[in-house]
């Protein structure tokens, strides 16, 4: 023993402490110990997952953006929730997770394709949008098969020897072909339009333009002295801006599609052969919004009285004279239909109500409380996002790993089943929901409350047990109706746009900026959303508004423009445009050059 430890008994009196022990009462004494020992095992467990943190931040990493945990083998599940679901006792021994999983997969399939008695009432939902199920982007594998828009040009290399011989010397037996993808440099063009003036010199062709203005009812009230004749002036895309609608739809694109800030596409069109200011580029977007208001309005009708919407919100700074203030943009999802993107000053009630506004249908957000006003027996319904809930209990894994992993097996299945039926309609969502997931849900909140008294206050694992039992109604909703999502994932997905933009502009110039900013962003997510090239579309549906009925504005909605586009009364109009007539000549003009 050391001399530190001997004066330190030698300081304590053995004796009196025995002495006081003897006097307290048992069961006081023994509440105080089982108190000491929690409190050792959560500073315990605060540690650990303060040396978590330090080892990422050691290594230059805040963390794994995807929630995986590693296992000996990372694509065994949990045998026992496999073998329950299977209708099995427990696993067979030796089974294999990746047998059962493809075993309960096909069961489920098979069960799908049997007639139901509410196989009636399917086929009238079946029109109704599902969300895509979201699949990791695979890494490309050999050559990539060229668009059928790239313009193509073939050359063809004859020997020097034929060339010196001639053709008529030789036999053509064969050919060998070889492919390669190059690319022209882009540029601006300038287009001059020139307008001639015509006078009628004969009085024959003078009586002629009489007779055509009479049959027009154009004839002026005072019959001019000489008859001078010119086209009248193209009317601008939009108006104030001398620039076509091609130059404006790749400024859009670029800007809120490539995320490129105002001052990087001056040099972009410096290198096309013109110098833009930021300040013209922003101009011309901000005359463009205006143009489009009346569709995002009607739009956002249209997305109101979809029968569930996706919400989340994300925040952004917004510049000012002394410290930038921190503003918000909000994205509203009708999956299949449009992606609506909205700015607030404030994350409250009021930059809810303004996004959803008297919305009384299905809303899948977070739990935050400033979506709580809007629930009710009056209001809208309240459907939870699972993925929030799994990222809670991942947050627990460095503290409670036995604990964590076995939340995180549950639900691991739970998102595969949910993945292998997304595809379905609703009824049979619907019933495989009941008979396969309802099961893991159950499951799930049965580990809450077993683990809630376990939990110790202020942990990871506390926090998502917490927010699984506050949420269990919202999150049990998906259940009974085939339509709704397990997750808000494709609004958390849609909101990135904002996220991965400001990482290049960094803030926003002002509150009008941010309209400018949600305007395009809208149209060209739900391009992207709809399966529709956002550039082709802005291009056309510029030229299309000003003149289009104010009753029909959804038509050219993106949820709406492939079948809009087809209609013979479309195709009329894009062909007597002037502006796309000017487009499609730039492109004769290139072809024929090169």
């Amino acid at each position: 023993m050391s001399d530190a430890a001997k004066q330190h008994d030698a300081a304590i009196d053995v004796d009196l402490v025995a002495a006081q022990f003897d006097g307290l009462d048992s069961e006081v004494h023994r509440k105080a110990l089982l108190e000491a020992i929690r409190s050792r095992d959560a500073y315990r467990k605060l540690i650990d997952e303060l040396r978590e943190k330090i080892a990422k931040l050691e290594q230059g990493l805040i963390g794994p953006k995807s929630e995986r945990f590693k296992v000996k083998d990372d694509s065994q599940l949990s045998l026992q929730i496999l073998a329950g679901l299977l209708g099995r006792a427990e696993a067979p021994e030796g089974a294999d997770a990746n047998e059962l999983t493809a075993q309960l997969l096909a069961e489920l399939e098979a069960q799908s394709k049997q007639p139901s008695v509410d196989d009636g009432a399917d086929e009238a939902d079946s029109g109704e949008p599902d969300d895509k199920p979201h699949r990791p982007r695979r890494k490309p594998t050999g050559r990539a098969t060229a668009s059928e828009r790239l313009q193509r040009l073939t050359i063809e290399l004859i020997p020097d020897e034929v060339k010196h011989l001639g053709l008529d010397s030789f036999e053509r037996i064969g050919e060998d072909v070889s492919t390669t993808t190059e690319r022209r440099v882009a540029s601006l063009v300038e287009v001059k339009v020139v307008r001639p003036k015509f006078r009628a010199k004969t009085e024959a062709a003078v009586e002629a333009v009489k007779q055509e203005r009479r049959e027009r009812d154009a004839m002026p009230e005072i019959e001019p002295q000489s008859w001078i004749f010119v086209a009248p002036a193209p009317e601008p895309p939009v108006n104030r801006i001398l620039v076509g609608p091609g130059l404006l739809a790749n400024v859009a694109v670029r800007r809120f599609d490539d995320h490129l800030p105002y001052n990087r596409l001056e040099n972009v069109y410096e290198r096309e052969g013109m110098r833009l200011g930021r300040s013209t580029l922003y101009g011309w977007l901000d005359a463009l919004r205006e143009q489009f208001a009346p569709l995002i309005k009607a739009m956002e009708m249209d997305a109101r009285r979809s029968p569930y919407v996706c919400v989340d919100a994300t925040g952004v700074l917004v510049q000012a004279p002394d410290k930038c203030s921190r503003g918000h943009f909000w994205v509203l999802v009708a999956p299949g239909r449009h992606v609506l993107f909205k700015f607030s000053n404030t994350h409250d009630k009021a930059a809810v109500d303004k996004l959803l506004g008297d919305y009384d249908g299905f809303v899948v957000a977070d739990a935050h409380a400033v979506y709580d006003h809007l629930y009710g027996d009056d209001g809208a319904s309240e459907v939870g996002c699972w993925s929030h809930a799994r990222s809670y209990v991942f947050k627990a894994l460095a503290t409670e790993p036995q604990v964590a992993r076995e939340f995180l097996d549950n639900l691991r299945v739970m998102f595969l089943l949910e993945r292998s039926f997304a595809g379905k309609t609703r009824k049979q969502r619907e019933r495989m929901r009941q008979s396969k997931v309802k099961v893991l849900v159950d499951r799930h909140f049965a580990l809450c409350r077993k683990y809630e008294d376990y939990a110790l206050d202020a942990t990871p694992l506390a926090a998502a047990i917490r927010y699984s039992l506050n949420q269990e109604q919202a999150l049990r909703r998906f259940l009974g109706d085939g339509r709704l999502p397990a997750t808000n994932n494709i609004s958390e997905r849609q909101l990135r746009r904002q996220a991965v933009g400001r990482k290049a502009w960094l803030f926003l110039g002002s509150e009008d900026g941010a309209a400018v900013n949600t305007t395009f962003s809208t149209l060209i997510a739900s391009c992207h959303l709809c399966d529709v090239e956002p550039e082709a579309y802005l291009r056309e549906v510029i030229c299309l508004l000003p003149d289009w009925p104010q009753s029909r504005l959804l038509e050219l909605a993106p949820c709406h423009w492939k079948q809009t586009r087809e209609q013979p009364d479309t195709q009329q109009r894009l062909a007597d445009n002037f502006w796309l007539y000017v487009l499609r000549e730039i492109d004769a003009v290139h072809r024929t050059t090169t």
